[in-house]
């Protein structure tokens, strides 16, 4: 009995000290009040874009890590062999908590990992890593526990790209949070478990300028119905890190989920059916995007998630952004489960990319710790 009691005195003191530290000593926050985009200007993420550089990327895998502690089946060569057959340019390995250099001498390697070890998947993407930042909140975290977190990986890494991983999963994120969270660049919007375009949209209805990422997210790569799923297309002259980190930080990109047929054609090396963005540019107010394909539907959303435009069986889409619209992005559906998802248009006045601030209010952290 006695061995019982101190194990289980042990663990109280355990669970005692992560909550103290969680919900007592964790920096309080103060953040600016959302504003939606606005200005005369319109920001085109396809600016740069020419038709002929896109390339595929995948940016979520997962290997056999931490002698098998952590979920993940196949070696970081196995990873990088399965998307080598399927002609991605990028294929990047992002275990927990860990920076594997397999292919560190590639021109195409990207160093990253996914942070997080919390209960409810509250995980964070961190491509062009130098470093592991180990810091966490285990419980459920509050909007508190959220930006602190995205703080200090920040500071660990101060040139890393900040990604947030399927906020939806288990709850990890709430709608409510991307009304207030800063100093993250995209959100995985397309991931297995969950299609996150309706925080996507709580992030951009708070004038919050965040892009897009779509990734497989597989834990086992000997399961080729888990491979090559769902992708990222980024537009680049070269392909090497620093071109790719500043396509994806700038938009020059758009996620994609790949219909099951699709999916059987690319293994075969029939790649003439795979539907891409062709040209996208903006004029004045009107905004103009053309695929190779003809899609079931191109639907343009607005705010919210609005519905503005929707345009049946053709392979191009017009439209004016009016003057009371903040943003707006299109969807392309295909009738074999095919999806493109466009990185968004949006107002702004003198700079398109700043995000809003958030500081810790010192006096608040000071009498919580001390209450």
């Amino acid at each position: 009995m006695k061995v019982l009691r101190y194990i289980l005195l042990i663990l109280s003191s355990i669970i005692l000290i992560v909550v103290i530290d969680q919900y007592c000593f964790c920096p309080v926050y103060s953040f600016e009040n959302p504003t939606s985009f606005e200005g005369d200007s319109i920001y085109n993420p396809y600016a740069s874009s020419a038709s002929g550089n896109w390339v595929k990327c995948n940016f979520h895998t997962h290997a056999r890590c931490w002698n098998g502690f952590t979920s993940g089946k196949g070696t970081a060569g196995d990873v990088y062999r399965a998307y080598d057959k399927l002609h991605y340019a990028i294929h990047v390995v992002s275990d927990y908590q860990y920076i594997d250099t397999t292919a560190c001498l590639s021109s195409g390697y990207i160093s990253s990992y996914e942070h997080g070890y919390n209960i409810l998947k509250t995980h964070q993407l961190v491509l062009g890593a130098d470093a592991v930042c180990w810091k966490d909140y285990f419980l459920p975290q509050t909007l508190n526990n959220k930006q602190d977190v995205l703080d200090r990986i920040g500071t660990t890494d101060h040139n890393a790209l900040l990604i947030i991983n399927h906020p939806l999963e288990r709850n990890g994120y709430r709608a409510t949070d991307f009304t207030y969270l800063t100093r993250y660049s995209c959100m995985e919007v397309l991931n297995p478990t969950c299609n996150s375009s309706a925080l996507w949209d709580a992030a951009l209805s708070a004038g919050k300028p965040i892009f897009i990422l779509g990734d497989d997210d597989c834990h086992n790569i000997t399961d080729t119905n888990k491979v090559g799923k769902i992708c990222t297309w980024i537009n680049v002259t070269e392909v090497n890190q620093d071109n790719i980190l500043h396509a994806i930080k700038t938009g020059n990109s758009y996620a994609m989920t790949i219909g099951k047929n699709l999916m059987q054609k690319e293994r075969e090396g029939n790649n003439d059916s795979m539907p891409m963005l062709k040209s996208f540019t903006v004029t004045s107010d009107t905004v103009h995007a053309k695929f190779s394909l003809s899609a079931n539907d191109i639907i343009v959303s607005g705010e919210n998630g609005r519905l503005l435009y929707k345009t049946p069986g053709s392979d191009s889409v017009s439209f004016k952004l009016g003057k009371q619209e903040p943003y707006a992005r299109i969807t392309a559906v295909y009738n074999n489960g095919t999806q493109l998802l466009l990185n968004p248009v949006f107002r702004y006045k003198t700079l398109p990319l700043h995000q809003s601030t958030a500081s810790i209010n010192y006096t608040q952290t000071s009498l919580r710790r001390t209450a």
